[in-house]
């Protein structure tokens, strides 16, 4: 008895000893992945694109916030480019600042990560905007390095800065209309009369 006591205490023991060596190997690739997002936060911040490059799979799809979708490499740089790097650019500036929501999931080679940003956009008319953005990504392991995969920005729909903006401007010139109207009206009175 003491004999299959020993053997089950060995047993648990080394698959216990192998379950830490593989949650400090997840937490090795945890603290890579949060490598690479600190990398792409900076690229972003100051804008420099081409450091995103050797973070992207070649057949990266990014979908971003305006619902526009990237299918690789060059895609991606040209969306930001015409976003924020030419003359005709919407943006005159972005910052961000990410957190992961959770620990990343491994499936092999595949880890998945979600978290959030606090976005500050400048539109090229000086307005600016802060938007709460919601991320997923996929990344693959290709070479020892995480590669992204997918990766998608979302905002809460029913909550939104851009929502509350257009709804501002479109009571402003529902406003104006009621009062064009009334003066219109008041004139074509009197004229009748």
């Amino acid at each position: 008895m003491r004999s299959i006591t020993k053997r089950l205490l060995v047993l648990l023991v080394l698959c216990f000893g192998q379950h830490l060596a593989a949650e400090e190997a997840m937490d090795a690739e945890r603290e890579q992945l949060l490598g690479k997002l600190k990398q792409i936060e900076t690229a972003l911040n100051e804008k420099t694109f081409d450091q995103l490059t050797p973070l992207l799979d070649n057949e990266v799809v990014v979908v971003f916030l305006n619902g526009e979708v990237a299918r690789g490499v060059d895609q991606v740089k040209a969306f930001f480019n015409k976003t924020l790097g030419d003359s005709s650019a919407i943006l005159r500036d972005y910052k961000t600042q990410a957190t992961v929501g959770a620990p990343a999931r491994f499936l092999g080679d595949v880890a998945i990560a979600d978290g959030t940003t606090k976005d500050t956009f400048t539109f090229a008319n000086g307005s600016e905007m802060e938007v709460d953005t919601l991320w997923t990504v996929t990344l693959n392991k290709q070479d020892s390095e995480w590669k992204i995969l997918q990766l998608h920005f979302s905002s809460e729909f029913f909550n939104n800065p851009l929502v509350a903006a257009a709804e501002k401007k479109l009571m402003m010139f529902a406003g104006i209309g009621l009062i064009i109207g009334l003066i219109a009206g008041y004139f074509i009175r009197r004229r009748r009369s």
